[in-house]
C-alpha cells in the first residue's frame, strides 16, 4: 500500500492506472499499435491460453507482418476453440496463401463462406485464388456473389473485369470498370486494365489516354510504360514512344525489347551515340545479339563516312 501511495504522490496525486494486459492489449491492437499490443496480449495469454480474441489478435499481428509460422499456432489454437468462426478460416486462408499452399488456402476460404454465406471478403479472396488457378467460371461466380452482397465492392468488380479480359469478353470488362470508376474514380488499376483492353483492341489513342491517367495516379510501372510506348509507336509519335521506352527501361533494366526499340528510334533520329549505347547493351543478350551487331555496324559505317566527308575526302562521300 505504501508503495502505491508513493507512486500516487509522484504522479501528482493522480492514481497510477493499473495495467490490464488483456484489455490494454486489445485496445492497442484495435488502435493499430501492434508494437505495444503484442507483448501485452502474450502476457494475457500466459494467464489465459484459451482466450479466443487474444489468440486472434496475436495471430493477425504476426500475419500482417508476414510472420506466417508465428501466426499459425495462435490462429489454429483459436480455431480449435471456435471451429465455426468464419474470420479464423479466412485468416488461415490468407496464411496458407502467403506460404504458397494454394490448396489449403482454397479450403479455408471456402469454409469461411460455409460458416458465413454473406462474407464478402471471403468470396473475393476465393475468386482471386480461383482466377489464379485459371478456374475462371468458378471465379466469376465468387465475384458476382460479392457484388450481390455489396454493390460497392470495387475490388470484386475490378477482378471480375480481369477475368472477363482473359475470356475475351471485353464489353463486360469495360462495363465493370466503368462502374468501378463511378465508385472510385482514382483507383489506378482500373486505368491500367482499360489501357490494356484498348491496346488489345487496337484503339491506341484511347489506350494512351488510359495509360497516361494510370501514370498520373502513380501506377506507372515497366509494363505500363512498355505498352504506352508501343501505342505511341503505332500512332507514329516516335518522340513520345522513345521517352516511354526509356522510362520502361528505368523501371525494368532487363527489358531488352525496350532497349532494341529505343535504339532503332534513336538511330532513325540520328542520335547515334545514344543508339550505339543501347545496341552495345544488347550485344550481351543472345536474343538480340545479331540485330545489335548489325545496328552497331551501320552506325560505325555511317559515322566513318561522315568523318571522311568532314575531312574533305571526296572519295568517301556518304552513301545515299
Amino acid at each position: 500500500m505504501l508503495n502505491k501511495y508513493l507512486k500516487t504522490l509522484l504522479n501528482g496525486g493522480v492514481p497510477e492506472k493499473e495495467i490490464n494486459p488483456l484489455q490494454d492489449g486489445l485496445a492497442f491492437f484495435e488502435a493499430g499499435d501492434h508494437d505495444n499490443a503484442l507483448p501485452l496480449l502474450q502476457q494475457a495469454l500466459e494467464a489465459d491460453p484459451h482466450h479466443v480474441q487474444a489468440l486472434i489478435a496475436v495471430g493477425r499481428i504476426h500475419l500482417d507482418q508476414g510472420r506466417y509460422a508465428e501466426a499459425y499456432q495462435p490462429l489454429r489454437g483459436a480455431l480449435e476453440l471456435d471451429v465455426k468462426n468464419p474470420q479464423l478460416h479466412y485468416l488461415l486462408g490468407e496464411l496458407c496463401y502467403g506460404q504458397g499452399d494454394i490448396t489449403a488456402a482454397e479450403s479455408y476460404f471456402a469454409r469461411a463462406i460455409l460458416h458465413d454465406a454473406d462474407y464478402t471478403d471471403a468470396h473475393i479472396r476465393l475468386g482471386m485464388l480461383l482466377s489464379e488457378m485459371n478456374r475462371y467460371n468458378e471465379a466469376i461466380k465468387c465475384f458476382e456473389r460479392a457484388i450481390f452482397l455489396d454493390r460497392q465492392a470495387v475490388v470484386a468488380r475490378y477482378h471480375l473485369a480481369q477475368v472477363c479480359v482473359r475470356l475475351d469478353d471485353h464489353r463486360r470488362a469495360l462495363t465493370q470498370l466503368h462502374l468501378v470508376k463511378e465508385l472510385h474514380p482514382d483507383y489506378p488499376p482500373v486505368y491500367v486494365l482499360q489501357g490494356e483492353i484498348f491496346y488489345r483492341l487496337g484503339d491506341h489513342r484511347q489506350a494512351v489516354m488510359e495509360f497516361n491517367k494510370a501514370i498520373e495516379l502513380g501506377a506507372g510501372d515497366g509494363n505500363v510504360f512498355w505498352l504506352l510506348a508501343n501505342s505511341h509507336l503505332a500512332l507514329k509519335a516516335k518522340d513520345k514512344a522513345l521517352r516511354a521506352f526509356l522510362q520502361a527501361i528505368e523501371h525494368d533494366p532487363e527489358n531488352w525489347a525496350a532497349y532494341h526499340q529505343a535504339a532503332m528510334i534513336q538511330e532513325e533520329m540520328k542520335r547515334f551515340a545514344q543508339a550505339q549505347q543501347n545496341y552495345n547493351v544488347l550485344l550481351r543478350v543472345p536474343e538480340f545479339q545479331e540485330a545489335a551487331s548489325q545496328g552497331v555496324a551501320r552506325i560505325e559505317t555511317l559515322l566513318a563516312e561522315i568523318a571522311a566527308t568532314l575531312a574533305g575526302d571526296p572519295t568517301e562521300a556518304p552513301s545515299s
